[in-house]
């Protein structure tokens, strides 16, 4: 199947993957209506992931964390969904963003520990790929720390990534072209747009720093 032409007039939906990142889009037989139930219909959705590195499952608010006030995570839990059954694949950062990416286990994907794999997250098969074959616009920002390396990953039109695990202090940031040096912690802006009615997705990773 051949790549839409991000540049094509017509509009699509759009993901941005903000930091370091996720959604799985799967190239399965669909079940049949009756097996589903109800099928949504509408146009395609936005969507958004974050990701945020060392948080206790208990210090939000909704799971009744004593002090901690997190209204806008409680909103989301209230109307949406929240899972208190759900287990991370490695306690390690790189082997659970590529996880988070994939839909794989580490042993399949390969990125097993925290080291340079630069060049094996190049290769994987994100759902950004995916999301892009389906006619969405994708994007990352943030924390990859799949590698040092951070340049732009296949499957992602929007890319702005910091170096490493990230800098607390004058990051360094690529933009997808080149890299820059910021002397102070930069207000992220995306400048993603969500126009023409496009639905959009966006992924964001966070570190504890």
């Amino acid at each position: 199947m051949a790549r839409p032409d991000r540049h094509h007039a017509t509009p699509r939906p759009a993901l941005l993957a903000l930091g370091a990142m996720a959604l799985l889009v799967g190239c399965r037989a669909a079940p049949s209506s009756d097996a589903l139930g109800p099928v949504y219909v509408g146009p395609p959705p936005n969507i958004v992931v974050i990701v945020v590195d060392d948080l206790r499952w208990d210090d939000i608010g909704v799971a009744g964390h004593p002090f901690v006030q997190t209204p806008a995570i409680d909103q989301l839990a209230r109307e949406g969904a929240m899972f208190d059954n759900a287990f991370a694949t490695t306690p390690l950062c790189s082997p659970g963003r590529a996880s988070l990416l994939t839909g794989l286990y580490p042993h399949t994907h390969g990125i097993t520990d925290n080291t340079d794999h630069s060049i094996e997250s190049h290769q994987l098969p994100t759902f950004a790929r995916d999301l892009q074959l389906a006619g969405y616009t994708t994007g990352f920002v943030g924390k990859w720390h799949m590698g040092n390396d951070e340049t732009r990953r296949p499957g992602f039109d929007y890319w702005a990534a910091l170096r490493g695990q990230g800098e607390a202090i004058d990051p360094f940031l690529n933009d997808g072209v080149s890299t820059t040096q910021f002397r102070c912690a930069p207000v992220w802006k995306t400048g993603a747009r969500a126009t023409d009615r496009r639905p959009t997705a966006v992924g964001t990773g966070h570190d504890h720093a």
